[in-house]
Parts: C-alpha cells; sequence; structure tokens
C-alpha cells in the first residue's frame, strides 16, 4: 500500500467505496454523498499537506489524514481514515497508521493521537499493532442514532512508545 497525496480527481472513486453502508457503520459519518460533494471536499482539502489517498496494487482502497494541531498544541496530530470494505482484514489500516507515525515523528511530533468508538475494533486494532496505546476512555462520548457509546483514546509518545518502521 501507498499513501499519497489526495488529489481531487479521487473524488469518483472513495465515492464509490464509501457508498457501501458498512464502511461507515462504526464511525462518526460519511464525509461526503454526491459526487458534487466528495468533489468540493476535496479541492478543500488537497493542499493539506497530510491529507492522504491509500492505493493498493494502483486501485483506491481510502483515504487517511494526519492533522496537526496549532499553537501550544503543536506538538501533537490526530490520525485517522478509512478503508473500503474489500480492503478490509489485510493489516492496511495498521500499515497507514504506521506510516504516519513514522511521518509525524521525522516532522518532530511529540504525540500521536487516534480516536475511535468502542465498537469500532479496525480502529482498536490498528491503534494497538501500530505501536499506540490506550490511553484514555470517554464514557458515553459519542451519540450515534439513539446509542450514547464509549470512545476510546489511543496514543503515540515520542520516546516513550516504539516508533514502526
Amino acid at each position: 500500500m501507498i499513501l499519497r497525496p489526495i488529489e481531487v480527481h479521487d473524488a469518483e472513486a472513495l465515492r464509490e467505496l464509501a457508498s457501501d453502508p458498512e464502511v461507515f457503520a462504526s464511525t462518526q459519518n460519511r464525509p461526503a454523498d454526491t459526487l458534487e460533494e466528495w468533489r468540493a471536499l476535496l479541492a478543500a482539502v488537497v493542499d493539506r499537506q497530510w491529507v492522504f489517498t491509500a492505493e493498493v496494487d494502483g486501485e483506491i482502497a481510502g483515504s487517511f489524514s494526519m492533522i496537526r494541531m496549532d499553537g501550544q498544541y503543536a506538538h501533537r496530530a490526530e490520525i485517522g481514515g478509512w478503508l473500503g470494505r474489500k480492503f478490509w482484514g489485510n493489516g492496511l489500516a495498521t500499515e497507514a497508521f504506521c506510516t504516519l507515525i513514522a511521518f509525524g515523528a521525522a516532522q518532530g511530533l511529540e504525540r500521536i493521537e487516534a480516536r475511535g468508538a468502542e465498537d469500532n475494533e479496525a480502529v482498536c486494532r490498528a491503534g494497538e499493532r501500530s505501536g499506540m496505546r490506550l490511553e484514555s476512555v470517554a464514557m458515553r462520548g459519542i451519540v450515534r442514532g439513539s446509542r450514547t457509546i464509549d470512545e476510546l483514546l489511543y496514543v503515540w509518545i515520542k520516546g516513550v512508545d516504539r516508533c514502526p518502521g
């Protein structure tokens, strides 16, 4: 798998992957619905240096990002992402997290976070397998429909946790 800077022309493939209701069943929400909304979203983020398209053997598989904080929090960032269902179960989310953590460490970040709902097993596995550790649980931190569920916070700390790669 490779992570490359996201481009507006990725919109159609990402929209197709995201049209599967299972892809966003355990996340906050789908980023966009229509192709026009996807193009507008990608146009808005294309110049951000840390928003990536995931590709497997030349095929778009999903998207990942690293959002660096500002001001007194500029030493840290949050990572996240998603994959189309046909790419699940192959360790690709873990590989993406490892790549983003190594990239963030090379950029001088000291703390990298990943958040996920308690029922989002992929985020939990990717966090643990990429060298992150569970730091906290925000009990009833996420409202999804009529349910309130816990939010898990995984972290990688420079000098404390192993850096992949």
